[in-house]
């Protein structure tokens, strides 16, 4: 029997539907790890403890200092993390070292009448790798061209449009 930690770096508590998946997904990331090692995948969990960090982080290295301050016994300790990807890429390469799984909320966003936007919680994906290619623009010269910038003030709508008979 093993105890766990799962460290949220998230301003947003979970409500206990999230708490229930997240320890699923927490569970369930570290007996794929397990699998993939070559050990017995099953996992039996005698504890859980859920500590959220709400504030700003800088660094992946923050992220590990949050993670060993709250670690008391825990031989399982999973992250869930809400940052943007460059921050969460190198939180992904720190936490790997340790076999550490980093999870994500995945939220479906959906538009209210007035366009309002309001998100609800899907579930969790464990993080494996994050691939991002980009090509920086460096322009020898701006262009002599100006242009001046409106706002679309009405709200587009997703949904199709019902027809009329």
């Amino acid at each position: 029997m093993a105890k766990m930690l799962i460290v949220r770096i998230t301003r947003h508590p979970a409500s206990p539907e999230q708490i229930r998946h997240l320890i699923a997904a927490a569970t369930w990331a570290w007996s794929e790890m397990a699998k993939e090692a070559g050990h017995e995948p099953a996992i039996q969990i005698d504890g859980v403890r859920i500590v959220r960090y709400p504030h700003n982080i800088s660094s992946a290295n923050e992220v590990l200092a949050i993670v060993e301050k709250a670690r008391q016994d825990e031989e399982i300790v999973a992250v869930e993390a809400v940052l943007p990807i460059d921050l969460l890429n190198g939180v992904l390469k720190a936490t790997q070292k340790a076999n550490t799984p980093v999870l994500r909320a995945i939220m479906d966003r959906k538009l209210q009448e007035g366009g309002q936007a309001v998100f609800e919680f899907v579930g969790y994906e464990w993080v494996r790798q994050i691939v991002v290619e980009t090509k920086r623009h460096h322009p020898d010269h701006l262009p002599d061209v100006f242009a001046e910038e409106t706002e679309i003030r009405t709200p587009v709508s997703s949904s199709p449009t019902p027809k009329s008979s």
